[in-house]
């Protein structure tokens, strides 16, 4: 019986890609991470979060097929997609098989059984299976994991001679690869054959392990060692071109190398294997298999290489993974024998000795004075970092201080403007008001409208010293007001003010507010006394990342070039307020076309809700 296969990295593809990421087929991670930012919601974003996790497996970044994976349930569950939700726990569950975690992967796929039961998925349902299968076969569970395997075996028949989304190829590979591990070698060769020569054909890498398991099935279980070899070497061409599959052409590299031994063609196999080695000790120790090792051990011994035989057999013993038998190798400790006797291992190991005590004891001495001097740089970096903190902490005190100076001279003033001079105007204006009852003359009137006038700039004035901060709402109210003075004159105009839902909680700052109102409060008066209008609008919403203000009349307009024509709109208060705002200032109007003035705001200027 062949050893065991190259199981977690050929999973992946067998029971995720074939299924729900069948049509993507090596997209790019930059090419995802664009549909990514683009998705116009949340389904679609999540959906590309588990093709992004699915390509990092490709590309044997683990981490970030972890972190897409990740990513893609918090969308679904955001969104309440259960089907995607379960599709991004078994990724992640294949993320934990993959690092040899499998109590975390089995606890993470039978969660997603569970779940693919309920929403009705058996294609989800069957690969959890299939992966704790594997999981199971890891640990050296063959009967649990040979139930499984004949559990899930109807169902990837049935979608193997079906069109479901899926690529006809992997199906096979799957039934190949499920067959083989229950020892069923005629059904085994039949499904990968069907594998191989189906159409549309699987990607490089694929058909390059199933190719290298065909080999290894022909060479060991149907004995057909030229057959073996075309596989091997056509597998070898097809994955050496790919930078990051190291895996995947140490594989098929060891398998060609062993059928070259079988041969006896010793430097070609012996070349081999040491390429397969090198390639294989590129990845992480816990992305290695035994069975590579193995083969390669079978290999090395055939070419009486007994020094890397036994440096092989120290890789297979330090990994631990005894799953499957190796029948055709020696024990670990004949290697050992023929190893020490080749380099008198003795001697070797006395000088290793004495040059590793006299490391130590360098290594101490290194150490005391390591910790000396952090423990050093320690106390003055508490000190520094004690002093700069305490520095912080008195600006900070002294900035409330001068704060609570400003807010103290604010009411003080605000106090003396309405005890004072409020107190006065509202008494001139009832004076005023009493005189015009007994019909002195026109001039009170006049005098009554001017003190009005004043005593509403008062309660403007002292509405933006009040508060540190306006809503865009109270705005509102405050222009609808003024607005309210102009209907109650009857004023031959239509006043409309329009503000964006979604800003009506938005702050602005007091002062910025209060300039905001005047530009406003400016523009409204010019347009009655000189535009001849029917409408007068304004517009509060958002424009990108800033606020625009836009102040429209339809009346008679005037000649931008018309220096009397602009003073009479006063346009240099209302610029110089924009300045004051460090908001973007426009005017469009021409003779006939109204007036259209345009104010951007900076979102800096505004404040936090």
């Amino acid at each position: 019986m062949h050893v065991k296969l190259t199981g977690r990295f050929l999973l992946f593809f067998m029971f995720s890609s074939q299924t729900l990421f069948a049509q993507t087929s090596y997209t790019s991670a930059a090419q995802l991470k664009a549909q990514i930012e683009t998705a116009n919601n949340d389904s679609l974003r999540s959906y590309y979060y588990l093709l992004l996790s699915n390509t990092y497996i490709e590309l044997n970044q683990l981490d970030s097929c972890r972190l897409a994976a990740s990513s893609a349930f918090s969308v679904a569950q955001r969104a309440d997609l259960p089907l995607l939700m379960a599709w991004a726990t078994h990724l992640e569950g294949n993320y934990f098989f993959y690092e040899g975690r499998f109590d975390r992967g089995i606890a993470m796929q039978t969660l997603v059984r569970e779940q693919a039961k309920k929403l009705n998925a058996p294609l989800l349902e069957a690969c959890a299976k299939k992966m704790i299968g594997w999981m199971y076969l890891e640990m050296g569970k063959e009967k649990e994991s040979e139930l499984l395997f004949k559990e899930s075996l109807p169902f990837f028949k049935k979608y193997a001679h079906e069109d479901f989304q899926m690529n006809v190829g992997i199906a096979y590979y799957g039934l190949a690869t499920t067959y083989f591990y229950l020892q069923e070698f005629p059904l085994a060769k039949l499904y990968y054959d069907s594998a191989i020569d189906a159409k549309p054909s699987m990607d490089e890498r694929e058909m390059a392990l199933a190719l290298a398991d065909r080999a290894a099935l022909l060479r060991d279980e149907i004995h057909d060692l030229n057959g073996a070899k075309a596989d091997a070497i056509r597998a070898v061409r097809l994955i050496r071109p790919f930078e990051f599959q190291h895996d995947a052409l140490a594989y098929a590299t060891a398998e060609l190398a062993l059928i070259e031994a079988t041969e006896g063609k010793t430097e070609d196999a012996d070349r081999l294997c040491t390429e397969a080695l090198v390639l294989y000790e590129r990845i992480p120790l816990i992305k290695r298999y035994v069975s590579v090792y193995q083969t390669l051990s079978r290999a090395f011994i055939l070419t009486g290489n007994y020094r890397k035989a036994y440096e092989v057999g120290r890789q297979i013993q330090t990994l631990k993974d005894s799953i499957f038998e190796w029948r055709k190798v020696q024990s670990i400790e004949d290697l050992q024998i023929k190893y020490e006797t080749e380099k008198a291992k003795n001697a070797f190991e006395v000088l290793e000795k004495e040059n590793a005590q006299q490391k130590l004891a360098s290594l101490q001495s290194q150490t005391i004075f390591i910790v000396a001097i952090v423990t050093i740089v320690t106390i003055i970096f508490g000190v520094i970092v004690y002093y700069r903190k305490r520095e912080k902490y008195l600006e900070k005190i002294k900035s409330l201080e001068a704060a609570q100076l400003v807010h103290q001279e604010k009411e003080r003033i605000k106090q003396e403007l309405h005890d004072n001079l409020g107190g006065q105007l509202s008494s001139i204006s009832i004076g005023l008001n009493r005189l015009a009852q007994h019909h002195v003359n026109s001039a009170i009137q006049h005098i009554q409208g001017i003190t009005d006038k004043a005593i509403a700039e008062l309660r403007d004035s002292l509405w933006v010293m009040d508060k540190d901060a306006i809503s865009i709402a109270e705005l509102e109210q405050r222009v609808n007001g003024l607005f309210w003075q102009y209907r109650k004159i009857e004023a031959p105009i239509v006043f409309l003010i329009r503000v964006d839902d979604w800003l009506l909680n938005e702050k602005l700052k007091a002062s910025l507010a209060g300039n905001l109102f005047r530009i406003i409060q400016e523009a409204t008066n010019n347009c009655v006394k000189y535009s001849r209008c029917s409408r007068f609008e304004i517009t509060i919403e958002r424009h990108e990342q800033q606020m625009q203000v836009i102040i429209f009349d339809d009346g008679v307009g005037f000649d931008l070039d018309g220096q009397r024509e602009m003073e009479n709109y006063g346009l240099k208060n209302i610029r110089f307020r924009a300045e004051q705002m460090k908001a973007g200032f426009s005017i469009e109007s021409s003779q006939g076309k109204g007036v259209k003035m345009t104010l951007l705001l900076p979102i800096s200027e505004r404040e936090p809700i």
